[in-house]
């Protein structure tokens, strides 16, 4: 394989990481905004200054307690936790790629193998989000913006709730060839 077909394979799989990279931090994010805006409202139902509120509203604090059994079923600060060990593992691996340049034909095919590891440990993809991430990546490299994934509003909205399975994911130029 020549030097540039290697350099070509590292860029893509540069790529991939950075994506990757990208995705579990939103994740993250996500889940710990959640986890903090739940905890917020369990100490502030907790406060003296909410007290009253809560004499006169029963139901309130029953929400409130709905809420924080929410944040302990659904694990938010769990699936925070195992995203940013994601994150850091795809980050190590970008750390060692760099450290190597220099021999990419010779580490190339082990590059590939752990960040497939990685992935195999991920949870179900968001494909919505991945896309954005996708499309992050595209803006941050200064590629051609034909190779950006469209997203609609709701998809753009909603990324963080629902797969979006059967969301087309062809890029712009993909799409437009066929249009053509």
């Amino acid at each position: 394989m020549s030097e540039s077909e290697y350099q070509d394979l590292l860029e893509d799989l540069k790529f991939q990481i950075e994506r990757s990279v990208r995705y579990h931090e939103r994740r993250r994010s996500f889940f710990e905004s959640w986890h903090k805006f739940i905890m917020l409202l369990v100490i502030l139902s907790g406060s003296a200054a909410f007290s009253p509120l809560l004499n006169q509203a029963s139901w309130l604090g029953l929400f409130i307690a709905f809420i924080a059994a929410m944040d302990l079923v659904l694990g938010f600060s769990h699936k925070a936790r195992d995203h940013s060990i994601l994150y850091m593992r795809f980050i190590d691996l970008l750390v060692e790629m760099e450290s190597k340049f220099d021999r990419v034909g010779e580490n190339l095919s082990s590059w590939t193998s752990r960040r497939l590891a990685i992935e195999k440990d991920e949870p179900p993809v968001l494909t919505a989000l991945n896309a954005s991430c996708h499309n992050e990546v595209i803006a941050a490299q200064g590629l051609d913006a034909d190779e950006t994934v469209p997203l609609t509003e709701f998809q753009s909205l909603f990324m963080h709730y629902f797969r979006f399975d059967e969301m087309d994911r062809r890029t712009r130029g993909e799409r437009r060839k066929v249009a053509q």
